[in-house]
């Protein structure tokens, strides 16, 4: 029996001749002939003769190897053949040093992807602050002061409505601020969405003409509110100016949904961007008078104190859940998006829910409610990316099966897909982070009435959220990777005209959207003012909350089914 080397798979070297394994003892046809032209037999029908003429011809063909050749394949085999102890402590040691080498790889990416991050975050930040501090204390320091503790408190100086006599319409600064603040607003809305249309599908897909048409329905639009505002004194909540910017968006949607269409050659695709646009500019509005509404001072008197909890919990996450799925199946039939060009268009719904979750989270006046509930999302959140390898997946799953949607999910596309939200939400997370802290900090924002807010829980707060905020985000990205296969770094941006085109527009949305945003939530308060400290807290107004509308329109219903199920009132029992 001669030594076969033999692999850790079980395959037998090539080169070594089986003697195990019998021939058989009938020859092909090529062996028959090559036989009878090399011994000159003719006789081909005894079957042990035409065996031992092919076993010959066989043995010419092996190839003769001297004894130092021999030696070297013995000692190769030996070393293959290694005990089963010892190879898997190989292989888990092999694990265990690519593992180390895959994590530090993402750390570096990951640190490398946190740069666009801090510029983002540095931008809302300072527009934040900078409005935050000057709206009470600057541009409407007197407005503050006269309409002291009233219901409507700055509004009508940051709407910039001059109708009303007041020491604030002779301060030509402000009204000049605002004026220019509300003009770069309505071109704003009109441009975003051809603007998101040409990130997301280049200049190619706007003729010449509707660019055209794009800019004079924006300056038509800024021109408008320019003539309105200092000749008739309307303000932005004007139906004039409202109606304006209602149609000026309104055609600018139309031009861009044109160009969606034209680009994707489906005539669907730009109807369903027309259409989830509108929907979105409705969660907008639902959320513009959902908030002054429910962030009031009598919030607590009704529902035992969780309402504002249920909002935060509930009703939030859902409705920019549903935006955000809507968002990412309009983009996912869109078709390629190269170089994470999607995430500039993420940027519409995810800001607006990261700033809000995070302002009606920093509302709680308890330190530890914050970072537990922001250590409960984060849990959250983690979980879900565990669960399934796209976001959608049991949206897809019920649309296209489950091959379907393991087809879809696993395209070099929804990878980069993945990426660009990934990379969005950390962004405007980190960003509303600081934004809202920036509000209640630099804006004094009292949570109790008549008490200064206290700077070092504040930013201690947003510390310890920024921190969990990028410690669950690398450990998702991490999971992710390993569980779900995703190479984060092949689908990050890589082109420097992409780098240039994502930071301009995220400069436009620091300072457009986050301006609007601002002001918005400063509108929520009201001044007071204190004049033996000589200082203005922006404290919540005294006026009635949604949440006791909804107690008292419920509250004889709720006694009647209460008083059906009591069985112990006498009542309900029979004493016959």
């Amino acid at each position: 029996m001669s030594l076969r080397p033999q692999s850790r798979s079980g395959r037998v070297h090539p080169d070594v001749v089986s003697e195990d394994v019998k021939p058989s003892l009938k020859p092909s046809r090529s062996l028959k002939r090559t036989g009878s032209a090399v011994t000159g037999a003719a006789d081909t029908s005894s079957d042990v003769g035409s065996w031992s003429r092919s076993a010959s011809i066989r043995r010419s063909y092996v190839r003769v190897l001297s004894r130092q050749a021999r030696t070297v394949e013995e000692e190769e085999a030996k070393r293959l053949n290694v005990p089963e102890e010892e190879h898997t402590a190989w292989l888990a040691e092999r694990v265990r040093l690519e593992g180390r080498q895959n994590g530090f790889a993402l750390l570096r990416f990951y640190c490398y992807m946190l740069l666009p991050v801090a510029y983002t975050t540095a931008l809302f930040f300072g527009v934040f602050a900078s409005l935050s501090y000057a709206i009470p204390n600057l541009l409407c320091n007197k407005v503050a002061k006269e309409n002291s503790a009233a219901a409507f408190g700055m509004v009508e100086c940051i709407n910039n409505d001059t109708t009303r006599e007041g020491g604030y319409s002779v301060r030509v600064g402000a009204k000049l601020f605002w004026l220019l603040f509300w003009m770069v607003e309505q071109g704003w809305v009109c441009i975003f969405a051809p603007l998101c249309a040409w990130a997301m599908c280049s200049s190619k897909a706007f003729t010449r003409r509707e660019m055209w048409l794009v800019g004079g329905v924006a300056v038509f639009a800024m021109g408008t509110l320019c003539v309105l505002s200092p000749r008739f004194g309307y303000s932005i909540n004007h139906l004039s100016v409202i109606m304006v910017s209602i149609w000026s968006s309104f055609i600018a949607m139309i031009i861009s949904a044109h160009a969606i269409r034209r680009y994707t050659g489906s005539k669907q695709a730009g109807t369903r961007w027309f259409f989830f646009l509108l929907c979105t500019g409705q969660s907008m509005t639902f959320y513009t008078f959902l908030l002054p509404m429910a962030i009031t001072a009598r919030a607590n008197d009704a529902l035992n104190g969780m309402g504002l909890t249920i909002v935060r919990l509930i009703v939030h996450p859902a409705i920019w859940a549903a935006v955000l799925t809507w968002f990412r199946f309009i983009v996912r039939n869109l078709g390629y998006v190269p170089e994470m060009s999607t995430a500039i268009f993420m940027s519409y719904p995810v800001v607006y829910a990261s700033m809000y979750g995070r302002f009606l989270l920093l509302s709680l006046d308890n330190v530890g409610s914050v970072v537990i509930m922001n250590l409960i999302f984060a849990c959250f959140d983690l979980a879900s990316k565990l669960t399934d390898r796209a976001t959608d997946g049991l949206l897809l799953k019920l649309m296209f099966g489950e091959r379907g949607r393991d087809v879809i999910t696993a395209s070099r596309d929804s990878d980069d897909r993945r990426m660009s939200e990934t990379f969005t939400v950390l962004a405007y997370e980190m960003a509303s982070i600081f934004a809202a802290s920036a509000i209640f900090s630099f804006g004094g924002v009292a949570l109790t009435p008549g008490v200064r807010p206290d700077h070092t829980s504040i930013w201690t707060n947003a510390l310890a959220q920024a921190a969990t905020t990028l410690v669950f985000t690398f450990l998702g990205m991490a999971m992710e990777g390993k569980f779900h296969d995703f190479e984060w770094s092949k689908s990050f941006i890589s082109s420097r005209q992409a780098w240039r085109k994502m930071l301009i527009v995220y400069t436009l949305i620091a300072l457009c959207t986050g301006g609007k945003l601002c002001t918005d939530l400063i509108a929520l308060f009201c001044p007071v003012y204190y004049p033996n400290e000589d200082m203005i807290l922006l404290e919540q107004c005294d006026k009635p909350s949604v949440f006791q509308a909804i107690q008292f329109s419920t509250a004889d219903r709720f006694k009647i089914v209460g008083s059906y199920f009591n069985i112990t009132a006498s009542d309900n029992v029979n004493f016959a």
